[in-house]
């Protein structure tokens, strides 16, 4: 804002400042003068301001009569009680902020943990998995071996059997009996005495009769 504006302003409230003072008004008056007035006594008017913090040189009075003298700044006290209440809503505004981002991260954190104890039961099924298969194919194997075993056991046991009837075979010796065949078993009939002929006899055997 340019000094001559500033002149118009403070003017317009009743005060007249030199060029040094209109420079080092302050920046929240000169945004906005509601609740501001300007006074030549350096006490409040009321107990309804405080100083801003301010006082300047200027002039007062006018024509030949004008003099100089200081002039100082005050504002509107501020509502305590509002302004309690403002920063309680404030305050109140931040914990709630700050209870939703720990709510957030909490339920990040948990997000985390439960996928990572998602992953640890996984590797714990599939090892568990693998015990257990593992276990069965152990399993499967000592029962193939017990019958493996078993079979060669009964092998051996009927073996030795066969072995032990074959050792107690005996073939007969020859006895001292002459081995005869064909006909030679039968006894040759002697002769009749008086007989020419061996078979001379059967003409004389009379019909159903057998000479034996």
């Amino acid at each position: 804002m340019r000094r001559s504006d500033r002149q118009r302003l403070v003017q317009g409230m009743g005060a007249t400042l030199d060029a040094r003072s209109l420079d080092r008004l302050p920046s929240e008056f000169l945004a906005n003068q509601s609740g501001y007035l300007f006074s030549r006594s350096p006490y409040a008017p009321s107990n309804k301001y405080e100083s801003a913090g301010y006082k300047g040189e200027g002039t007062y009075g006018g024509g030949k009569g004008a003099k100089r003298g200081m002039y100082y700044l005050f504002k509107e006290r501020p509502d305590r009680i509002a302004e309690l209440r403002a920063e309680q809503t404030r305050l109140a505004g931040i914990q709630e902020q700050s209870y939703k981002a720990q709510q957030a991260d909490m339920a990040k954190q948990l997000k985390i943990v439960q996928g990572e104890r998602s992953a640890v039961s996984k590797m714990q099924e599939d090892y568990s998995n693998m015990l257990i298969a593992e276990a069965q194919r152990k399993k499967e194997a000592e029962e193939k071996a017990a019958r493996d075993l078993q079979i060669q056991q009964q092998t051996a046991a009927s073996n030795r059997l066969i072995e032990g009837r074959s050792a107690n075979l005996q073939i007969q010796p020859a006895g001292g009996a002459p081995r005869m065949g064909g006909t030679s078993q039968f006894r040759r009939r002697a002769l009749q005495q008086g007989t020419a002929s061996p078979y001379k006899g059967l003409s004389t055997i009379q019909s159903g009769m057998v000479n034996v």
